[in-house]
C-alpha cells in the first residue's frame, strides 16, 4: 500500500492539497480521520524519549485511523470519480454521503449519522491512499515509525495567515463545539510542556496572560517545531510553503504528485486552475478560493501590533525560518499580484 499523509496547522491550507491529490482518480483521500477518532492514550506531544513506550498503543491507533469511513473522512466535498468505482457505485457513494450530512446538518439522529461508517467500494489493490490530518503535528515520531515508506507533506502557512483564519472561524462561530483555538487551555497547557515550551519558559499561567494572537502564534511554531524536529533527516519529507502553492499552484502540485509517486492527470489540473481562481468571497469552509488573493488576506485582517506579536514569536522558532529569510520576496510578490 502507497501512502501519503499530508499534516499541517488547522486553517493552514491542507483541505486544498487534499482535495487536489483527491482529484487524482486513482487515489483514496480520508479527510481528517484522526480528528473523528481520537485518543488520550498518548501524549498530544509525544516525547522522543517515551516512543518506544508508545509505539504499541500508537501503532494500533493508526491501523483503526486509517480505517474511518465517516462522511467527513471519504466524503468532503467536491467528491470525485474514481478509476476503481464504476458510474452506479460512485453515485451511490455521493448519494450515500450527501444524505448522511444532510440528516446530520438537520439534527435528525446527528451523532448516529456523524459516527455512521459508510462503504467505500474501493476493489483495487493499486490504490494509492492520502492521508490529511492537522492533529498529527505531536505524533510524527511515533508516525514515521510505524510507516517508515510513507511519504510525508509537511504544509506550513504563514502564521499570520493561519492566525487570521483562525480569528475568522472563532468570530463566525465555526469550530464544531470545540473550545476556540485561543482559550483551549488543555492545549496551550500540553504546549507549555514540551521541551521547547520548558525551554522558553512557557507556562500556563504566561499563556493566559498573552494577547490571543500571542497564543495562537506560539501554538503555531511550537506544534510545527515539534513536527520538525521528528522528520529531521527523513527522507520522504517535503516541505511545502502554502503561499508558494497559491502563487504556482500547478507547478508546485506538479512537483509533489512526482515526490509522491502520482502521475499527473488533466483532471487533477482542471480542479487546480477552477479551485484557485473562484472569485465567490464567502469561502470560509470551501475550496474554491482566489488563491493569490488568499494568501495575503492576512494583511488587511490583523492590525500591525497583531503581526507585531507574530514575527517575534516567528523570530524564537525553527519553522518561522521558513518565513523570515525569504519574507520579502514571497510577500512582494503575493501583493504584487493582487
Amino acid at each position: 500500500m502507497t501512502m501519503l499523509f499530508i499534516v499541517g496547522m488547522t486553517r493552514g491550507g491542507n483541505t486544498w492539497l487534499g482535495k487536489i491529490f483527491d482529484a487524482h482518480p486513482d487515489v483514496l483521500y480520508r479527510h481528517e480521520p484522526d480528528s473523528i477518532l481520537k485518543t488520550a492514550k498518548f501524549p498530544a506531544f509525544c516525547p522522543d524519549r517515551d516512543v518506544d513506550l508508545y509505539l504499541p498503543l500508537a501503532q494500533d491507533y493508526f491501523e483503526k485511523v486509517l480505517r474511518v469511513r465517516t462522511s467527513k473522512a471519504i466524503g468532503t466535498f467536491p467528491i470525485m470519480p474514481k478509476s476503481y468505482l464504476s458510474s452506479t457505485q460512485y453515485q451511490l457513494k455521493r448519494g450515500m454521503v450527501v444524505g448522511a450530512k444532510g440528516f446530520e446538518k438537520l439534527g435528525l439522529f446527528r451523532r448516529f449519522f456523524r459516527d455512521l461508517p459508510l462503504p467505500e467500494m474501493a476493489g483495487r489493490s493499486r490504490i494509492h491512499h492520502v492521508v490529511k490530518s492537522i492533529a498529527a503535528l505531536g505524533h510524527m515520531n511515533l508516525f514515521s515509525r510505524i510507516y517508515p515508506d510513507a511519504r510525508i507533506i509537511l504544509l506550513l502557512r504563514h502564521p499570520a495567515g493561519q492566525i487570521a483564519s483562525a480569528l475568522n472561524a472563532i468570530a463566525r462561530d465555526k469550530v464544531d463545539g470545540q473550545p476556540p483555538a485561543t482559550e483551549d487551555w488543555g492545549i496551550y497547557e500540553d504546549l507549555a510542556a514540551t521541551e521547547k515550551g520548558r525551554k522558553l519558559g512557557l507556562t500556563i499561567a504566561g499563556f493566559k496572560s498573552f494577547d490571543p494572537v500571542q497564543r495562537l502564534a506560539w501554538r503555531w511554531a511550537i506544534s510545527n517545531d515539534k513536527a520538525l524536529d521528528d522528520l529531521a533527516g527523513n527522507r520522504n519529507l517535503r516541505i511545502v510553503r502554502y503561499e508558494d502553492l497559491c502563487q504556482d499552484p500547478v507547478g508546485v502540485s506538479q512537483g509533489l504528485f512526482d515526490f509522491a509517486g502520482l502521475d499527473w492527470r488533466p483532471e487533477v489540473e482542471s480542479f487546480i486552475r477552477q479551485s484557485s481562481t473562484a472569485k465567490d468571497g464567502n469561502t470560509y469552509d470551501r475550496v474554491l478560493r482566489d488563491s493569490v488573493k488568499t494568501a495575503a488576506s492576512w494583511r488587511s485582517r490583523l492590525r500591525p501590533d497583531q503581526i507585531g506579536l507574530i514575527e517575534e514569536v516567528l523570530r524564537q522558532s525553527r519553522s518561522g525560518q521558513h518565513y523570515l529569510h525569504q519574507r520579502e520576496t514571497v510577500e512582494s510578490d503575493l501583493v504584487a499580484t493582487t
